[in-house]
């Protein structure tokens, strides 16, 4: 079987950041007998790139690029439908690789192995992305002691293919404190409530986090079958509102020590359920709240429709000013103002805003 080579950039001493886009390099290969396909070998100076990405058929590219161990490497993406396990497993130390982002179509059981041998201790955005499931047990075990070897900082994570339900996942939050944006799969009731944010713990987990994204990916029931998760409503609310009033205790010695939660998304779950059991979580609506709104509503309509134009003469009539039944009426309204019980009601509904 043929292998096509280019190696017209083989010799690029400036060469820093490479795109390569293999993915309809051959149109409908035929295999020969030994079931091998057609193959196309770039010959680049690996060892000096330091953005890669590559978006590949066949991975003769991701191994050559693996094998020439490129020590000034920043960035690498790949985008493919299968990752070989890494030639020559022996200790990789990359100490300037700030972002690694896979996209596959079809997760290899052999990813992991990556992860087993590499030391990133600048590693700040990981992605892993995969449309089908996966052995993902020794991939985020792999990831766990990755993290905790390369003593990396993340800050943005995206992992659609792990298993929250793993000890080493929560190895892998409890190591990444600085992590604001968070990908995963659906957690069950245990892993919400371990995502609880509590303040006052002397660790507490995830404390940066403002954007999170949970994915319903279904579990498996029968081979090719699955079934929606449930989201626990009551648990997801109680980490949602730990998140959303971190602000009240940002001072002191807690002063920047805590970010409040901006983003939330929810994808793949039943809408109507999710809808009522959310919904369930909800108080009950408060009577003297109403009352308040509705007074609020009309304390702003006599303030802008009426006094508003009785007080300024080129919006208003002259005739205003001796109108004995407007005076009485803007009077008996006022009153109503002045003898609302404003401990009885919350009135943050009375704060005025674009005052002009």
């Amino acid at each position: 079987m043929i292998d096509y080579r280019v190696d017209c950039f083989s010799e690029a001493p400036m060469l820093r950041k490479a795109y390569l886009n293999t993915t309809h390099a051959f149109k409908d290969p035929e295999s020969d007998l030994q079931g091998r396909v057609p193959s196309l070998k770039f010959s680049l100076p690996f060892h000096q790139i330091e953005d890669f990405t590559a978006s590949f058929g066949s991975n003769a590219v991701y191994q050559d690029f693996i094998e020439a161990l490129p020590l000034n490497l920043r960035v690498l993406n790949c985008l493919g439908h299968y990752i070989p396990p890494i030639p020559l497993p022996v200790p990789i130390t990359l100490s300037k690789l700030v972002e690694v982002s896979f996209s596959l179509e079809d997760n290899g059981a052999t990813l992991h192995t990556l992860f087993e041998y590499l030391t990133a201790p600048s590693l700040s955005t990981l992605s892993i992305i995969g449309s089908h499931p996966v052995p993902s047990d020794s991939l985020t075990r792999n990831l766990s002691m990755m993290i905790q070897r390369s003593k990396c900082s993340l800050e943005s994570l995206i992992l659609d293919c792990a298993d929250t339900r793993l000890s080493a996942f929560t190895n892998i939050l409890c190591l990444s404190s600085n992590i604001t944006k968070l990908d995963i799969p659906h957690l069950d009731t245990e892993r919400l409530r371990f995502l609880i944010l509590d303040v006052n713990s002397p660790n507490p987990i995830l404390p940066k986090l403002r954007r999170l994204w949970i994915r319903n990916c279904g579990r498996s029931i029968l081979p090719g079958s699955f079934e929606l998760e449930i989201l626990d409503a009551v648990t997801f609310m109680e980490m949602l509102n730990s998140r959303t009033t971190a602000r009240d205790y940002d001072y002191g010695v807690n002063k920047g020590k805590f970010a409040v939660l901006e983003e939330v998304h929810l994808f793949g779950y039943d809408d109507v359920k999710l809808h009522s059991d959310l919904k369930l979580t909800e108080p009950p609506e408060d009577e003297n709240q109403a009352i308040m709104d509705d007074l609020a509503a009309k304390f702003e309509s006599t303030l802008d429709k009426k006094w508003s134009q009785f007080l300024h003469s080129d919006t208003g009539h002259a005739t205003d000013f001796v109108n004995i039944k407007l005076h009485m009426e803007l009077d008996r309204e006022l009153r109503e103002m002045e003898n609302l019980d404003l401990e009885k009601y919350d009135t943050r509904v009375l704060v005025v805003g674009a005052l002009q």
